[in-house]
């Protein structure tokens, strides 16, 4: 822990403001160090809490030794093994056996008095409760723990007696009360020193609610308008939108806070209620029906659910890191890319609590106004206990219902079916030739801003005609839920890269505003580090594998497929009936039917092998 400010966004001048709370935290957590216990910080998202917690335990440093432990899925017991490693700076490989794991855990725990920060802590299951516990109970080990988490820890804490009594301290954190954001909030930034009580209580109600995270954020959002109009201060008209402002000077924000949670009661399981909740689903016109199969309750089924209702096969080829969720990144990651705001939720009464969690999750990651149907007359204990996190409202009424369905503006035609295509006609592009190449173009270390592409050492790729963009995005956008590989294979098409060169792409290297993306040669195999101007049709895709990337920071920072995906890559192609040019039937090795990717650099380097023992052969005699 050596970061020197935790706040939620990058804001200057930004202050922390010694809250009840906070002052709170600051006694119970010294009181849990000193005591060497365990101690629940639990409440909803945006409160202060890690903030308050970081705070609190940077003062105590250097003096104490403090690890954080990050959650961001629901770990095993073994995953929780690997992260305690991790945080511990344990040498070595990790031992393979649980038995061998905890003994060099508890050794390593028994040499000082250690502080473990479990934050995210409402992913942990009572199996990774169990074994926290399990730590803690070890007499040779002098630790204090302190879970910072949603409302799940405290729900799972509580439900098992043997975790909830060894708990020291509990502490809720709840949103700022209206007195308490007119003490805190003009301390929080200069932006709102001079602000009118009323301005402040007028943005309160209208967009942050009492919660911490969210006056960060809209913070940030006043600091932007405020510069881009060159107005002196605060105003009410930054809080109110475009038609408030000045005729001059036309502010778009995006709201401080996701729109409230819409739950619809339908008590008698009225069959308008789903059949209109499905009509309604058109993703081109920005919403979608999640109609979840019966009988499962994971949350990656959920997922593979919401990827379908995308429009994409549920599975994502590859093999990623323990813990991480890649279905739910990658729903995350489409949402964000495509014109989707609405997403409507059929059968929810049936929804675990950890199953909404996810769901109001991905609400406040993409913004998305977010529809429960209920099809009881009263909400189940699981939903209203999600819920106590997130603003909603109750609706039983059908026309607003339906508002919810379709949002406020008219229900958009379907447009006319068009006629079926042949669904096993390969499209043969010739900028694939190059996908499977033999050069090893690497990476760049250090800042490196890239000039457009000059073709020096190889052709151009040849442009895609209009009615060959329509195919290949119709394919690329339904044969694949991998964002990065979707990205890879769009990239390879407009810039007629090798997978080796398409590996060096990292997420800061498209420019969304430029439509750019950046590839690296330092060592100059081909045309040298370049940039390629992106074409409309595959700036979605660029923008879900940015997307993806930022949602696993750290793990994994190829924006592209990197070298280990290449087996994917190519199947995912052959999948969409893309391919590169073929031999002729009378050149062709290999079974029938086999496409050959590398035909083009085979052909290239036998010429080269010819032309080379032609130029050694001595003369003759």
């Amino acid at each position: 822990m050596t970061a020197a400010t935790y706040q939620y966004v990058d804001l200057p001048d930004a202050s922390v403001v010694t809250t009840r709370a906070l002052l709170t935290a600051r006694e119970n957590i010294s009181d849990t160090v000193a005591a060497r216990a365990m101690m629940c910080i639990h409440g909803g998202a945006g409160f202060g809490k890690t903030l308050a917690v970081n705070i609190c335990l940077r003062g105590l440093e250097p003096h104490e030794d403090v690890r954080k432990i990050t959650f961001r899925a629901r770990p095993t017991a073994r995953a929780v093994r690997y992260e305690l490693f991790t945080a511990l700076d344990l040498a070595g490989e990790p031992p393979r056996h649980p038995s061998e794991f905890d003994r060099l855990l508890k050794t390593a725990l028994a040499e000082r008095p250690r502080t473990f920060l479990v934050d995210e802590a409402q992913w942990l299951n009572g199996e990774a409760f169990e074994y926290f516990r399990y730590l803690w109970d070890e007499p040779s080990t002098q630790l204090a723990i302190i879970f910072v988490g949603g409302e799940g820890c405290h729900t799972v804490l509580r439900r098992e007696p043997m975790l909830s009594s060894r708990i020291f301290i509990w502490q809720h954190f709840t949103r700022l009360t209206p007195s308490e954001v007119l003490e805190a909030i003009p301390l929080f930034h200069p932006v709102w020193v001079d602000a009118d009580p009323d301005d402040i209580t007028f943005a309160d109600q209208h967009a942050a609610h009492g919660n911490f995270r969210a006056w960060a954020q809209l913070t940030a959002h006043t600091r932007t308008a405020l510069a881009r109009t060159g107005r002196p201060g605060w105003i009410r008209s930054c809080c109110a939108g475009p038609s408030a402002a000045s005729p001059d000077h036309h502010v778009t924000m995006p709201p401080a806070v996701p729109p409230s949670v819409a739950v619809v009661l339908d008590p008698g399981d009225d069959a308008i209620h789903t059949h209109t909740a499905l009509a309604a689903h058109h993703p081109p016109s920005g919403r979608i029906t999640l109609h979840p199969g019966p009988g499962t309750t994971s949350e990656t089924g959920l997922a593979h659910d919401l990827l379908a209702a995308l429009g994409k096969p549920p599975l994502l080829p590859g093999r990623f890191p323990a813990g991480r969720q890649p279905a739910w990144e990658a729903a995350t990651a489409w949402i964000n890319a495509l014109p989707v705001n609405r997403l409507t939720v059929l059968r929810a009464h049936r929804l675990t609590a950890r199953r909404t969690m996810r769901l109001l999750e991905l609400r406040a990651l993409t913004g998305i106004h977010l529809t429960l149907v209920c099809h009881r007359p009263h909400l189940p204990a699981a939903l209203h206990q999600a819920l106590q996190t997130a603003d909603f409202a109750i609706t039983a009424d059908f026309q607003a219902a339906r508002r919810h369905y379709y949002g406020t503006t008219a229900p958009v035609p379907r447009p006319a079916e068009e006629p079926a295509r042949p669904a096993n006609r390969w499209l043969t592009l010739p900028a694939l030739d190059r996908l499977v190449s033999y050069d090893s173009p690497a990476p760049c270390t250090a800042p490196c801003v890239p000039p457009p592409i000059t073709f020096r050492h190889r052709p151009p790729p040849t442009p895609l005609t209009e009615q060959a963009v329509q195919e290949v995005a119709r394919r690329l956008s339904t044969v694949t839920a991998h964002p990065r590989l979707a990205a890879a294979l769009a990239a390879a098409l407009f810039t007629g890269a090798s997978i080796q060169q398409l590996a060096t792409a990292r997420p800061g290297d498209y420019d969304a505003a430029a439509a750019t993306l950046a590839l690296h040669d330092r060592t100059r195999y081909t045309d040298g580090c370049a940039s390629h101007r992106v074409p409309p049709w595959a700036r979605v895709s660029l923008k879900a594998a940015v997307s993806f990337a930022q949602l696993a920071p750290g793990q994994d920072q190829h924006l592209l497929a990197g070298p280990h995906d290449r087996v994917h890559l190519l199947r995912m192609a052959e999948a969409a009936r893309l391919r590169p040019p073929q031999p002729p039937v009378g050149q062709r090795t290999g079974p029938v039917g086999r496409i050959q990717w590398d035909w083009r650099e085979r052909k290239e380097a036998q010429c080269y092998d010819t032309m080379l023992t032609r130029h050694q052969m001595p003369p003759s005699l």
